[in-house]
């Protein structure tokens, strides 16, 4: 079975921007279109009838057969459960998208000097609010350095 769903369209027939934004652009509309259509199939699975009327039900069934027979999602969906169940307390590091290196270069600019591995550990893995290392496994490690 082959679900298509038009993400991108040629929006410049109606909405004009300068060249030098257009990059910009569609990566917003890329965003936007892809959190969209992530709600959407949040809609279809959790049976949100109410939001997807214009969707036909010949094609909804279709997508809920899908989620329950497709076998990479069911192992994603698998992992997101038991990840979400976690008592581990969250995340393992603190620094959200910023890559290693990145935090590394703002430490390295605050500090005026190159931070040594265990400054940058304890940086990515300590609470921002209440100062505390985000959990028991991550303090062992500290120890360590």
């Amino acid at each position: 079975m082959c679900v298509g769903l038009l993400v991108r369209f040629d929006s410049q027939e109606k909405f004009t921007w300068p060249e030098s934004q257009k990059s910009e652009v569609l990566k917003a509309f890329d965003y936007r279109a892809g959190r969209r259509i992530q709600q959407i199939m949040r809609d279809v699975r959790g049976h949100e009838l109410t939001r997807l009327r214009w969707l036909s039900d010949t094609l909804r069934k279709q997508l809920l057969v899908r989620f329950a027979t497709d076998e990479g999602f069911l192992k994603r969906q698998a992992a997101s459960k038991a990840n979400r169940a976690s008592t581990k307390g969250g995340c393992l590091h603190t620094g959200g998208s910023a890559t290693l290196p990145k935090t590394r270069a703002r430490m390295t600019r605050s500090l005026d000097r190159e931070p040594t591995d265990a400054e940058v550990f304890r940086q990515t893995h300590t609470r921002k609010r209440e100062r505390t290392i985000v959990e028991k496994c991550a303090e062992d490690l500290l120890v360590c350095f």
